[in-house]
């Protein structure tokens, strides 16, 4: 099968679990065999196409959708599919469904139509999602929790859930001397991070707790959070920024610990690789993340506050037994969602619908 791809992260320009998303299926249906083009906003000043990887990426200095669009046809149409990852890309997706006369599967990473915001251009990005579901045959989400709010719209696509995907990495020893924690993700309220570092501020312990912090926000919003940091006295934060996808999954690896106190959740991709990669959890269970997170896998926190937080840290330093063998039962419960198994779930969506 020939399938075009639209996403606005392709590695290595990874921000998110999008971009992680869109490059480890690209490579999953590469291996099966199929005929995979990516299609994808790139830094140079010219439409750079290339092979890597064996996946074709074509990279355009623009969004410009009538240049694009006409590139597609001279170069590369027909397809037997168009996959959508990214919001922006919908104009080029309708054209292309319209010149090929085949379907558009979109992976909604997160659902957007339905928040309130006053700022313009999240309005603009709401419009175009709603504009992007109606246009679709096929909408994936990677959660139950997020296919009800979509099933919810009334729409006349098609809904499934296809959970998001997670890379195994060997599991090593949990050290027992390790106090160190790591939270992944975007600097937003939703995610929780005051409420941690709330918790860190007032968080007495005989040892301390060592917190570093991967990922960007808005810069106000960051400066807020590096002033919360700066009143806890006994246990050290580290903002270290964004760091790619592939040195972060090793890096990872060497903690004692991820924390994920998220408010929010379309899925909860880092908590999965964290599970992946064999590192113990503490984790809320906010919309996506009830569908893989329980007590059996991670230390839960419920409700979300700075107490519970501090409830959930003993728990998952001083019980250490217990750690040990959720750490074991998230790892195995993490192959289940082996990239490989989640492709031939694409694979055979497309198939049916083609």
């Amino acid at each position: 099968m020939r399938i075009l791809v639209l996403t606005s992260e392709y590695e290595p320009t990874i921000i998110g679990g999008l971009g992680v998303v869109a490059s480890q299926l690209a490579a999953q249906l590469s291996a099966l065999g199929h005929d995979v083009i990516i299609v994808t906003k790139g830094i140079k000043q010219y439409v750079d196409d290339r092979m890597i990887k064996r996946v074709r990426v074509i990279s355009f200095p623009q969004r410009i959708t009538e240049n694009v669009v006409r590139y597609l046809q001279k170069q590369v149409l027909p397809v037997d599919m168009i996959h959508v990852h990214s919001i922006p890309w919908d104009d080029v997706a309708t054209a292309v469904k319209e010149i090929c006369k085949v379907k558009i599967v979109y992976t909604c990473h997160s659902l957007i139509a339905t928040e309130k915001s006053q700022v313009t251009l999240a309005k603009t990005m709401q419009k175009r999602q709603q504009q992007l579901l109606q246009r679709s045959d096929v909408v994936i989400s990677p959660s139950e929790w997020q296919k009800n709010q979509i099933d919810a719209m009334h729409l006349t696509f098609k809904s499934i859930t296809i959970p998001n995907g997670v890379t195994i990495l060997p599991i090593e020893p949990l050290a027992s001397d390790k106090h160190d924690l790591v939270f992944v993700g975007r600097l937003v309220r939703l995610k929780g991070i005051e409420d941690l570092l709330t918790a860190l501020t007032s968080y007495s312990q005989k040892y301390p707790i060592s917190l570093d912090v991967y990922g960007r926000g808005e810069k106000q919003y960051e400066a807020q959070l590096l002033r919360m940091a700066k009143k806890i006295r006994t246990h050290k934060v580290h903002f270290k920024g964004f760091l790619d996808h592939d040195r972060m999954m090793q890096r990872i690896r060497s903690y004692g610990g991820l924390i994920m106190p998220s408010k929010n959740e379309s899925f909860g991709l880092s908590v999965l690789e964290a599970m992946g990669c064999g590192i113990p959890v503490c984790s809320s269970l906010q919309g996506g993340l009830a569908e893989f997170v329980d007590s059996r896998v991670a230390v839960v926190i419920d409700p979300i506050s700075p107490e519970t937080i501090k409830e959930s840290l003993d728990e998952l330093f001083q019980v250490k037994e217990k750690t040990a063998e959720r750490q074991l039962a998230a790892y195995e419960r993490a192959k289940q969602y082996a990239w490989n198994l989640i492709a031939k779930r694409y694979e055979k969506l497309m198939k049916e619908i083609r």
